[in-house]
């Protein structure tokens, strides 16, 4: 069984690593041993510079499948930024399905993810985070959650103004999407393939298995999540 937290972004962090030690001027946002990570004054400043770093990488290898060309990304346009909190485990075990919202059992965190879309579609995906310091790159070109908020995008309709918030619960490694209009909410995931992205989900319907999920998982392995020989 999996247990630590997903990381959205898997072997792509690797690359700025090596964009950075390779150029002079553009250390993209991740830190090398040599070279410290660069900061920004803005969010779309990070994330024109996780665009360009990307290009950079589809440039470099053509032979990459890393589920978008560089020509396409060239022609992609930012989309709203989706912020992303994580679900407080331990409020999750103890709320009410019924009466409890996503907003109240999650907690920020300093990650938003920019999608960029072409002609309708989301293409990819890239992760900018903050911290004292600034803005800077912090993931590129996660496949999973373009391919995921491209499914959400259609789902949604082009013509609806939203915003969407992507929620990641720990330990049962379940992500929903949030999409709010006006004063509107629809939730969407395909966790463990109980629910389609391309339907919204009943709220309190999807927060009673995902508490009853988390609640197995807590009585598998609560004491070795007290003793920190797990991960959330």
């Amino acid at each position: 069984m999996k247990t630590g937290k997903i990381f959205y972004f898997t072997m792509l962090l690797i690359i700025p690593f090596w964009l950075s030690s390779c150029s002079s001027n553009n250390s993209g946002g991740m830190s090398s041993e040599n070279q410290p990570a660069k900061y920004f004054a803005t969010a779309d400043e990070a994330a024109q510079q996780a665009k360009s770093d990307f290009l950079e990488v589809l440039r470099m290898d053509k032979g990459l499948n890393l589920g978008v060309d560089a020509a396409s990304l060239e022609r992609s346009a930012p989309q709203p930024a989706i912020s992303t909190p994580e679900i407080d485990f331990g409020k999750l075990l103890e709320a009410d399905p019924s009466k409890a919202t996503f907003e109240q059992l999650g907690i920020p965190t300093d990650n938003i993810i920019i999608p960029y879309a072409l002609e309708g579609r989301v293409i990819t995906a890239v992760s900018i985070g903050k911290d004292d310091k600034g803005w800077r790159v912090a993931g590129l070109g996660d496949e999973q959650t373009s391919t995921e908020l491209s499914a959400v995008h259609q789902a949604i309709g082009q013509g609806d103004q939203f915003r969407i918030t992507r929620y990641e619960v720990p330990n049962i490694q379940a992500i929903i999407y949030e999409v709010r209009a006006d004063t509107a909410f629809k939730y969407y995931t395909n966790f463990k393939g109980m629910f389609k992205l391309e339907e919204p989900a009943n709220k309190a319907e999807l927060l009673k298995v995902l508490q009853a999920e988390a609640m197995d998982f807590q009585r598998q392995f609560g004491d070795q999540l007290k003793k920190g020989k797990l991960l959330k």
